[in-house]
């Protein structure tokens, strides 16, 4: 897979899965346990109004954590990615 995100988005591969209710829909509020995953790509960085790009603090390799009804699921053979903004990012997991 070849996807280069762009502005401040990040693209991570999940590592702990989302929950899945099978066909029952919950509510935003009851979907809350945080997602897990590895960064695979990060993009330049946002520009500002007066064209300063800021870097990003999340880099390749990083793993993060993000709340589970945040971003864009894809999915690629058996592996699930999602395509996130670093603001929506919650804290950067330290080994």
């Amino acid at each position: 897979m070849s996807i280069e995100p762009l502005q401040d988005h990040v693209l991570a591969q999940i590592i702990q899965a989302r929950e899945n209710t099978g066909t029952i829909i919950l509510p935003e509020t009851a979907q809350q346990n945080p997602v897990k995953a590895r960064v695979v790509a990060v993009g330049p960085g946002r520009v500002t109004e007066n064209g300063t790009r800021l870097p990003m603090d999340i880099q390749k390799g990083d793993t993060v954590i993000f709340e589970n009804s945040i971003g864009t699921e894809i999915k690629e053979n058996k592996d699930s990615y999602i395509l996130i903004k670093q603001t929506d990012i919650l804290a950067k997991v330290n080994n």
